[in-house]
């Protein structure tokens, strides 16, 4: 782990989604119960990958340094991050 970037919260859902930087140093990557498929990719490539419009949304929030770390919650009447 080289930062920790964003919790994210859905109150609606009782989810929380913590979003940490990681840099590779060893070993070979593989799928999970929790993957579908694993991979490095580039910022374009995974944007054309992704098909959930929340998921993009938080690749753009990470990459605002100036904003890091942040706590995102979402809620019944919209959504605010602080």
């Amino acid at each position: 782990m080289t930062n920790f970037l964003e919790v994210e919260q859905n109150v609606k859902r009782s989810t929380t989604v913590i979003l940490l930087k990681g840099k590779a140093v060893s070993g070979k990557i593989s799928v999970s119960n929790e993957t579908q498929g694993v991979g490095y990719f580039t910022l374009e490539e995974a944007k054309n990958i992704i098909n959930l419009d929340n998921f993009k949304d938080r690749i753009d929030r990470c990459l605002k340094e100036t904003e890091i770390p942040f706590f995102y919650v979402l809620k019944d009447t919209g959504s605010f991050y602080v």
